[in-house]
């Protein structure tokens, strides 16, 4: 049986998450071959999670767990959900399979009958699923094929340093955005990429294995980069496996937040991963 732990973290979106838990339970009905921790890792400033969260009963292949946070931000609330429930931190090595998630998604009725079947080559460490967009209509994997350079890095910190700049990228961003979706993606060359979307990742036993990193001390943003490189400084791979799908509703959480302090946890991630990574 394969043993997967998925940290979903969540910020006032409980309505979301109610959604993303019977997704994942509708996803594991009928069968045998996939156990999942489920760690609800909550960074929401509201209260009535046990409202919603009544029906997530515990099943021979379900286990729910909860943690209340701080509002401490993604990947911090991700390595929170990883290590301080006991449960999860006990066996964190045994498990075949760690995602990380937003709640503003939910897992395809095959999503773990597929992962139950998948066959990855040994050193690949992170998988990208295929990720449809309810807003663009199609696969927003992969984030990048490919390593960007250092000073694409250092004048993107630079441009999020104005909420003016930025909301003049992100219009440009969106035009971009639903013009290449009216497109059909080119083919890959290869399965592997360069970085996965950061809404949902799903980390092999290698991965951990190998030492690679899962605490980003970051807030949130530049979450992709943080992995990819990671990944290859313990040369793993990461690979676009579109047979594994998921929902995804976008942004949530994120697009409550004002433009200013969006502007500044991106340069706060941008200094960090240029002075660690490149």
């Amino acid at each position: 049986m394969k043993k997967v732990c998925m940290v979903s973290i969540c910020y006032n979106s409980y309505g979301y998450a109610k959604k993303l838990v019977e997704s994942v339970q509708a996803s594991l009905q009928g069968q045998t071959q996939v156990h999942v921790d489920f760690v609800l890792s909550d960074n929401s400033t509201k209260t009535e999670v046990a409202d919603y969260f009544d029906q997530a009963a515990s099943t021979e292949f379900f286990q729910f767990h909860y943690l209340k946070n701080n509002n401490v931000g993604y990947f911090p609330g991700f390595y929170r959900g990883l290590t301080e429930v006991p449960a999860v931190a006990a066996q964190l090595a045994d498990y075949d399979y760690v995602i990380v998630s937003n709640v503003d998604l939910e897992v395809d009725t095959s999503f773990f009958s597929q992962l139950a079947q998948a066959d990855f080559a040994q050193d690949v460490g992170v998988i990208a699923p295929c990720i449809l967009s309810r807003y663009s209509g199609g696969d927003i994997n992969p984030q990048k094929l490919e390593r960007p350079a250092r000073r694409k890095l250092w004048l993107l910190s630079l441009l999020f340093r104005s909420p003016l700049l930025f909301r003049w990228y992100a219009a440009a961003y969106d035009v971009k955005a639903k013009r290449n979706c009216q497109q059909p993606k080119p083919v890959a060359q290869s399965p592997y990429v360069y970085s996965p979307h950061g809404s949902f990742i799903i980390f092999t036993k290698a991965y951990v294995a190998a030492g690679a990193s899962l605490n980003y001390p970051r807030f949130l943003f530049g979450e992709e980069l943080f992995v990819a490189e990671e990944a290859a400084l313990h040369q793993l791979k990461i690979q676009h496996y579109p047979k594994v799908i998921v929902h995804d509703n976008e942004h949530a959480s994120t697009s409550a937040e004002s433009r200013r302090f969006i502007c500044a946890e991106q340069v706060k991630s941008y200094q960090y991963l240029l002075s660690k990574y490149f």
